[in-house]
């Protein structure tokens, strides 16, 4: 990402304060916002100290960090490149952002222990879906514990969505088949509706357009 124009980099931006409703009125014309920007770990890696300390677990801002000064330096480039391309694609951010602040690999190892900063879980792999061992230890009951059952991304897939979705999945397996098909059955009766309304409208604009 510090190595190509800014309209290239992949990103994620999200302004979360949008969504509530009373949050202008709190805090006037003033706006949250998030950037999810992918960044390998070798290039923080030699930052990272040589054993963790438990103590800065949670205790922001700051963890020790080997060439600290170095450290703080390419953050700095991280936060002027992602800011550059946030105006890019929201031109009227340029020169209004009051406060940015930098997470990188090593800020999501410090609190998470996800091994060399990893933001999504458990690596996509084919043998996540074919492996019969993955497969079991991965599965929603867990096999060791009576009555445990799990849910997140790591039992179905990465993704916010999905994520969530696996809530859904987990407690309808929970609750059993018969629960499960009620729930099929409410939801079509609730998505139903809306897609023939959406496939006769789709269907009228196609005749206006061969009318005229």
């Amino acid at each position: 990402p510090l190595d190509v124009p800014v309209n290239l980099i992949p990103l994620g931006i999200t302004f979360p304060s949008c969504k509530d409703a009373s949050w202008a009125e709190r805090h006037g014309n003033i706006q949250a916002c998030q950037i999810l920007c992918p960044a390998e770990w070798r290039h923080f890696a030699p930052h990272a100290p040589d054993e963790p300390t438990v103590s800065s677990r949670h205790a922001p801002p700051h963890a020790p960090r080997a060439d600290a000064e170095a450290y703080s330096k390419k953050k700095e480039q991280w936060r002027e490149r992602l800011l550059a391309a946030l105006a890019h694609h929201y031109p009227k951010t340029k020169g209004r952002v009051t406060s940015a602040d930098i997470s990188t690999p090593l800020s999501i190892e410090n609190y998470l222990r996800q091994g060399k900063g990893a933001a999504i879980g458990l690596d996509v792999t084919p043998a996540r879906f074919v492996d019969p061992a993955e497969v079991e230890q991965l599965d929603m009951k867990f096999g060791t514990v009576r009555g445990l059952w799990l849910c997140g991304q790591d039992v179905l897939m990465c993704g916010q969505v999905l994520a969530s979705a696996s809530g859904i999945l987990c407690a309808l397996r929970i609750l059993g088949p018969v629960s499960a098909v009620r729930f099929a059955v409410r939801a079509a009766r609730l998505l139903l509706p809306g897609v023939v309304r959406l496939v006769l409208g789709a269907k009228h604009s196609v005749n206006k357009v061969k009318s005229a």
